[in-house]
């Protein structure tokens, strides 16, 4: 199922709405769904459509939208056409509208067809005189009435903020609703406000108010100062109602709002790491911290701490209360409080654990001692790799709330030079996950995400780094082979050249479930690899998971985020100690992952070259893993090589692009 939502930012666009609109949506969408902001060249040049959900038009000014959207409109007319879904709010409703008439016979005069024609009619405004541009000076708060998706009967929602929008000419007629016109919401006074309207297998909503407007900020608290509902008593009240209205909207569009059990609420304030280290390996975790008293600042409390590029530092020990402390604050911290916190210097807190381990208090959302049994279990009594002191994954920083694991070491040098590796930086959620590109990585309960430090052996020359991420993907598939034998664990395959697809009983339908990020590092005359993975264990719908692999109310008792951990870490030891022995060859897993991977003799379009040429996918070289290909027609085999990092491979559409 599609798991992006598309919020075009881009000329016209007002900071105001945008702001709203992309606030609105993560309150409401998160954990199910990745809200993303987008421009007008995304739109037009790259394939996504068959991984969005929603595509939103927020307000601001729709002449600009009608130019810099201009190249871009085949691909989303295209998109709602096969069963997507459009959500144009004020600007973006006139926009997916047939044509406007704006404020005809005065200066702001807009006159003209546009072409979305979601809504087959006029966008008429302003439904309410007074607008200006850059102002709230005709801005209004409507009592308006709504019928919420799933309900038969209109309901009053108070003080919606309005503010330039336009009325659906006709939109209640016989005749609009043979078109597939729904009218949704009426202005007080009756007036069509808000339309849903059928566009082949798909969707739109166009409002001509701002449902996304939250209550109290601005600039609907200077509004509400000027206007007849000064009475601010019903404050919470309409925000929850305001928020009820958009669920129904973003439900009407065919979104999967999360609800109940499975979208427990969590801290989205990060907090401390728990770095411990496997019961079979004492004495490990001291030497670690002291790596770092070179960095370390006295303080008299007996907390270590050191600056680093991008975070601050601080060490306390088991015995503190630093982990409860920080539980109780971000329980009682201000959405302000929050959003200024991130403006200074992130701090980073490490709580340490010697020859101990956390408890489950400490992390009662993943079971320390499960997983290290598990990884126990899976690595028998194997060797280490070269130069190191433990197994992959015997040493462990947990978090039950990061930001970003694979940021932890990426943008903090020190911490990445001097660490000693192998280290597993595991997190239950990330409030700002990396993906690869500008991608962010959706992670809600249910998803294993982790970044692993290590350092390639200088026999492994700079060029063999690119298999790192063939090399992991594989050693997850196997994992996951493991922890599920028989046919669910067979569906596990590998989409080049970096993410885990299931592959579904019908042999044709692919859904992603996971994804590796490679980054490298040359400092201090040594080569630092950082591999992030996310995967979706136990994520319940929409979200595709190796849970979903069985039957509703099927339980597979190895299915656990600890044991698929510990499964993953062992299988990547023994893969890279074969890896680092063949000096970086990959040629000893060629054969698995041409098995494991979804494109053998797959034909797609290369549109790097002009005219586009017709090839067929015939698998890696050995020597750059660039994935190559042979032209299908011209008589011409030599073969075409694509590097991974400089083109982009859309399987859904069979397309191979060079990167924007």
């Amino acid at each position: 199922m599609p798991l992006d939502v598309l919020v075009y930012q881009g000329p016209g666009v007002s900071e105001s709405s945008l702001y709203h609109t992309l606030a609105t949506l993560n309150t409401l969408l998160k954990p199910n769904y990745t809200v993303r902001a987008v421009d007008a060249k995304l739109l037009e040049t790259e394939p996504w459509g068959p991984s969005c959900a929603l595509l939103v038009v927020p307000g601001g000014r729709d002449l600009p939208y009608v130019q810099h959207l201009a190249k871009a409109i085949p691909k989303i007319k295209d998109f709602v056409e096969q069963g997507g879904a459009y959500f144009g709010i004020c600007a973006g409703a006139y926009f997916g509208s047939a044509r406007v008439e704006w404020e005809v016979g005065t200066p702001l005069q807009v006159v003209g067809d546009r072409a979305l024609k979601f809504f087959p009619g006029t966008s008429r405004g302003c439904a309410y005189p007074g607008f200006e541009y850059e102002s709230e000076a005709g801005a209004q708060l409507l009592d308006i009435t709504a019928t919420i998706h799933g309900e038969d009967s209109e309901q009053t929602f108070e003080g919606i903020y309005y503010n330039g929008g336009g009325v659906f000419e006709g939109a209640d007629t016989p005749q609009m609703r043979a078109l597939g016109v729904l009218v949704t919401a009426h202005y007080p006074n009756g007036k069509p406000a808000a339309v849903t309207c059928a566009v082949g297998r798909g969707t739109a909503a166009l409002w001509g108010l701002h449902p996304e407007y939250a209550i109290p900020k601005e600039p609907y608290r200077s509004v509400l100062e000027h206007s007849s509902q000064k009475d601010s008593s019903n404050i919470a009240a309409r925000e929850s109602r305001r928020l009820e209205l958009m669920r129904g909207i973003l439900a009407g569009l065919g979104l999967t709002i999360p609800g109940g059990a499975a979208s427990t609420k969590l801290s989205d304030t990060p907090l401390p790491q728990l770095l411990c280290a496997a019961p079979n390996r004492p004495g490990v975790v001291g030497p670690i911290v002291s790596a770092f008293n070179q960095y370390f600042k006295s303080r008299s409390d007996g907390v270590k701490e050191f600056e680093d590029s991008q975070d601050k530092f601080r060490f306390f020990t088991s015995q503190s209360d630093r982990l409860a402390a920080a539980r109780k604050g971000a329980e009682s911290k201000t959405e302000e409080e929050k959003e200024e916190a991130i403006k200074n210097l992130p701090v980073r807190d490490i709580v340490v654990y010697e020859d101990t381990l956390p408890t489950a208090i400490d992390a009662p959302l993943f079971d320390i001692s499960l997983y290290f049994k598990a990884l126990q279990d899976a690595r028998g009594n194997g060797p280490f790799i070269k130069q190191t002191n433990w197994g992959v994954g015997e040493v462990l920083l947990y978090g039950e709330v990061v930001t970003s694991t694979q940021t932890l070491f990426d943008k903090n040098i020190n911490l990445l030079t001097t660490m000693p590796y192998p280290v597993l930086s595991l997190a239950t959620i990330q409030t700002a996950g990396r993906g690869r590109g500008s991608n962010m990585w959706l992670s809600p309960l249910g998803c294993l995400q982790f970044s692993l430090l290590i350092r390639p052996s200088r026999e492994i020359p700079y060029n063999r780094t690119v298999f790192i991420q063939y090399l992991f993907g594989l050693a997850v598939t196997e994992a996951c082979r493991k922890v599920m034998p028989g046919p669910e664990g067979e569906r596990v395959r590998l989409k080049w050249p970096n993410d885990i697809y299931i592959l579904e009983t019908d042999g044709k339908t692919k859904k992603k479930i996971g994804g590796i990020l490679i980054t490298t590092n040359f400092m201090d005359n040594a080569l630092h690899a950082i591999i992030g993975c996310g995967v979706n264990v136990l994520n319940q719908p929409p979200i595709m998971s190796l849970k979903q692999l069985y039957p509703e109310g099927t339980l597979n008792p190895a299915l656990t985020m600890e044991n698929v951990a510990a499964n993953i870490m062992a299988t990547f030891e023994e893969m890279w100690r074969t890896f680092t022995e063949a000096k970086g060859s990959f040629q000893p897993f060629m054969d698995l992952y041409l098995e494991r991977w979804l494109h053998s003799d797959e034909q797609v379009t290369l549109m790097t070259t002009n005219p586009p040429t017709k090839v067929r996918i015939c698998g890696i070289s050995p020597d750059t893993g660039f994935l190559r290909t042979i032209p299908e027609q011209g008589g011409d085999t030599k073969p075409i090589d694509l590097q991974p990092d400089g083109n982009s491979f859309d399987m859904m559409a069979g397309l191979i692009k060079t990167k924007s």
